[in-house]
């Protein structure tokens, strides 16, 4: 009894660890779970020289591992981060992810030139304008998301919420930028916003990335095509938002700056730019 009480342990432990990897293409998920064996019995081996019996042995390898759940994150990460492509289908050629890559930015600038000209103007209908705008948006990108798979997790539900925030901070400065209610949402609905995006970003690393690519047509047909797509989105809307900060920079600092200090806040947004294009890109 006491043999079937340790195995259904061990089973339970190893189910919990694979949990984390549900979302590894088979092969690598074997690969990894083969290898977590080899290394926790070679754990429990070591231990079994010293002297302890097979369920002390185990009990104490378990433990000296780490929590199931904690080393099948860790080994998530280390598949994420290591650029492994899946092994079935045909990869993308350059040409046709340059253009996924280009058009977006394109669209992106002309969208952000085309809302600066509007917001240049003193037309009464501009507010309502940028609000339905940023309304459509916001709907728009969620319905996209939940068709893709996307599932409501703490992390993600934190996001709608304070983009939701964001959008409406953005609308009522737009609407009373000038007055002392505007001066008041500037002074503390940004650094509160600011607040709320950090703790995002620790909702973010303690849940579980989601692939929600996974669950579409495409990758049923060609997961590395769908894979290598899924890799450079967070890319391409880093370089759409970088050209349109590097855009509001420009025109805000010739305002307010020197050009001399304009062209050095300038420079300095194109590293931060690049340092953190490349970093997004060596992570995917």
């Amino acid at each position: 009894m006491a043999n079937d009480e340790l195995q259904k342990r061990i089973e339970a432990y190893f189910v919990a660890l694979e949990a984390p990897l549900a979302e590894l293409p088979t092969a690598h998920r074997e690969e990894f779970m083969a290898e977590t064996r080899a290394h926790l019995s070679a754990m429990v081996e070591a231990k079994r020289a010293d002297g302890l019996g097979e369920e002390a042995a185990w009990n104490a390898a378990m433990d000296e591992f780490g929590e199931p759940k904690e080393v099948g994150r860790a080994l998530w990460k280390q598949w994420a981060r290591s650029g492994q492509l899946e092994s079935e289908g045909e990869p993308v050629s350059k040409r046709e992810l340059a253009r996924k890559f280009v058009w977006p930015v394109v669209f992106g600038l002309l969208a952000y030139g085309s809302m600066t000209l509007l917001l240049s103007s003193d037309s009464w209908w501009r507010t309502p304008f940028f609000a339905l705008w940023s309304i459509f948006c916001f709907v728009f990108g969620t319905h996209r998301a939940r068709r893709a798979g996307m599932q409501w997790t703490p992390a993600n539900l934190a996001a709608a919420v304070f983009v939701a925030l964001q959008l409406a901070l953005v609308i009522a400065q737009l609407k009373w930028g000038e007055s002392s209610f505007g001066t008041m949402l500037a002074s503390w609905g940004n650094p509160l916003m600011l607040g709320c995006w950090t703790f995002w970003w620790w909702l973010r690393q303690t849940d579980m990335p989601k692939r929600p690519w996974k669950t579409t047509a495409l990758y049923a047909q060609n997961p590395v095509a769908v894979e290598q797509e899924y890799r450079i989105s967070p890319l391409i809307g880093w370089t759409v938002g970088s050209a349109m900060g590097f855009i509001s920079v420009l025109l805000l600092g010739l305002q307010f700056f020197s050009p001399t200090q304009t062209s050095l806040l300038g420079v300095a947004h194109l590293v931060f730019s690049i340092v953190g294009g490349i970093w997004i890109y060596r992570r995917r």
